[in-house]
């Protein structure tokens, strides 16, 4: 911070003044220091003083730029809503808020502290919601991961059904039932592993352009690819297992007769 902090002494009836961010500084004084200027706050004439400069702070979520902000005293100009306070503490988050409750009591019994949270919960929030965008988006990658499997057993059961008379012979011929399943599935297997060999690679080169929206997440890191790999193979197993076990239940018998 460059300037000075609010004091006691900015109160009613002396001169307004402000602390501004960085991103206000550049939009308004093309990144010129602004300690010493004016500015109109609400509308009016450029009669507020900026007496500080404080580096810019994400308000509206982790991943969005930062926009200006103009700060002013609680004593000149009083917060339409309950303060908001920041507090830095060496002991754990719930001793800390009993302490702080108890000496706002102290002080006076009908002041509330509510809505606490960490900093570490503020960013996690920002980033569940920045990432899913709510239950309505989770919803649709729900119907897309069960469409996408929905399409695999659809392809699979195709092919099953193409083979039919083949795997009845092989049947009758003693193949074991077992084996079928794990022909079939063994198909499935291809399929997926196929999909993740065009897209791994592709996915880690599209992280470049989503560089700029991950937040707590490194492009290409190796424990999301692992996840991701292990989703569509669970899916791609989950989608053969049913054709599978329908190629296992194939008679013989019938399959000759309509040879």
């Amino acid at each position: 911070m460059t300037g000075r902090e609010f004091d006691l002494h900015d109160r009613p009836g002396s001169r307004k003044v402000a602390v501004v961010n960085q991103a206000l500084a550049q939009k308004f004084f093309g990144g010129q220091d602004p300690i010493g200027r004016g500015v109109g706050v609400h509308g009016t004439s450029a009669d507020t003083l900026i007496v500080g400069l404080v580096p810019n702070i994400q308000h509206d979520g982790v991943r969005e730029p930062a926009v200006p902000v103009i700060y002013l005293p609680a004593l000149q100009e009083p917060p339409p809503m309950p303060p908001q306070f920041l507090l830095h503490a060496t002991i754990p988050p719930r001793d800390l808020l009993r302490l702080i409750r108890r000496e706002a009591a102290a002080l006076d019994p009908a002041l509330e502290v509510d809505q606490a949270e960490t900093v570490q919960q503020r960013i996690d929030r920002s980033i569940f919601f920045g990432t899913y965008a709510g239950p309505a988006q989770r919803l649709f990658r729900s119907a897309g991961t069960y469409s996408g499997g929905h399409r695999t057993l659809c392809v699979i059961s195709f092919v099953v059904t193409r083979r039919t008379a083949e795997i009845g012979i092989r049947v009758a011929l003693g193949a074991q039932r077992a084996g079928v399943v794990w022909m079939v599935l063994r198909e499935a297997l291809w399929m997926v592993v196929a999909g993740v060999v065009v897209g791994v690679p592709a996915a880690l080169a599209a992280t470049r352009l989503a560089r700029g929206i991950l937040y707590g997440i490194r492009p290409g890191d190796p424990t999301a690819v692992l996840i991701g790999v292990a989703a569509l193979l669970v899916v791609g197993v989950s989608a053969g297992l049913i054709p599978a076990r329908r190629a296992a239940a194939i008679d013989p018998i019938e399959t000759l007769r309509t040879e």
